[in-house]
């Protein structure tokens, strides 16, 4: 996922995101896990199996639009 910001965040700041796509939103806890120059990662805070499964869904059925294979969540 990309994140564009105004300012940049430190490592291990946490906060919610909010994804939406078709008639599905999803908002997820999220933790800034790696800040480099060029790249920004976000780690997901899964607060159930439930989110987790959602996220995978989402990510699904984006991949499939695109010809793409399914996602693998690891834990």
């Amino acid at each position: 996922m990309r994140l564009d910001l105004p300012q940049p965040l430190p490592a291990d700041t946490c906060g919610t995101v909010a994804m939406s796509y078709q008639e599905e939103t999803l908002e997820l806890n999220v933790r800034v896990a790696h800040t480099g120059t060029v790249q920004k990662g976000l780690e997901f805070l899964y607060n159930s199996e439930k989110e987790r499964n959602a996220v995978a869904r989402l990510i699904a059925s984006l991949a499939e639009g695109q010809n793409r294979p399914g996602p693998v969540l690891l834990g």
